[in-house]
């Protein structure tokens, strides 16, 4: 029996349709329903959720470009298996994109901006402590994006969004052995530090770090690390 609550799909117009779909692809990978290399099919997705097949192609040609998914011709859509390689790439690439995006968004950034920031860095320490891993990565993604938002460059936002959920699932899956409750708090203090100055080279060199901190520590934990590169 399928977890996703198909009472929320009835009242959607169909053209969301795809958006349920990578968001039930997305948390079937997080939650780990759905493991590294298993195989996602188009015909029992479209069975399982009650719709269209064209929709759940939509969404499976999406997350092929994001990355979650890999597209191989005659072996079909596979969830991605990536290596230590891989997740400093994704990391690297996300630091240097956002951290860019966040001097650019600084000059930008309200008072209540700022407020909303600190609420959202104690909130992911609270969460952190009790161990609620979905409401810390929430948090988490509330306290980028809300920066982000601010960035006048639509390009940067929108390359930085392309990495967004393979990186959540990353970090949902392993933030446990990365850091400390207090340690999240503090990683996310100094970006607002940095914020409050205004030095934008500061403000790129901190979140750059912050991004390729946590992806060397991915890097090396022992599921990625055995992981053997693509031929």
């Amino acid at each position: 029996m399928s977890t996703f609550d198909m009472e929320a799909l009835m009242p959607v117009p169909k053209a969301t349709y795809k958006d349920y779909v990578i968001r039930y692809i997305y948390n079937g990978i997080m939650e780990r329903r759905f493991q590294p290399g298993q195989k996602i099919l188009e015909q029992e997705l479209s069975l399982e959720l009650g719709i269209s097949r064209a929709p759940v192609r939509e969404a499976l040609r999406q997350l092929v470009g994001e990355g979650l998914l890999t597209y191989q011709p005659q072996k079909g859509h596979t969830v991605t298996i990536l290596d230590a390689k891989q997740v400093l790439a994704c990391y690297e690439t996300r630091g240097v994109i956002e951290g860019y995006a966040a001097a650019l968004s600084a000059p930008l950034l309200a008072r209540e901006e700022m407020k909303e920031l600190e609420r959202l860095t104690g909130a992911m320490t609270r969460y952190a402590r009790r161990g609620e891993h979905r409401e810390l990565i929430e948090r988490g993604e509330e306290f980028h994006s809300l920066i982000l938002n601010r960035c006048p460059n639509g390009e940067l936002l929108n390359a930085a969004n392309r990495l967004s959920r393979m990186l959540h699932i990353l970090f949902y899956t392993h933030w446990g052995t990365l850091y400390s409750p207090e340690e999240v708090a503090s990683r996310h203090r100094l970006i607002l530090e940095a914020l409050r100055k205004g030095d934008s080279q500061e403000i790129e060199q901190v979140v750059r770090q912050h991004y390729f901190e946590t992806g060397r520590k991915i890097a090396q934990q022992p599921d990625i690390s055995r992981t053997k590169e693509s031929a």
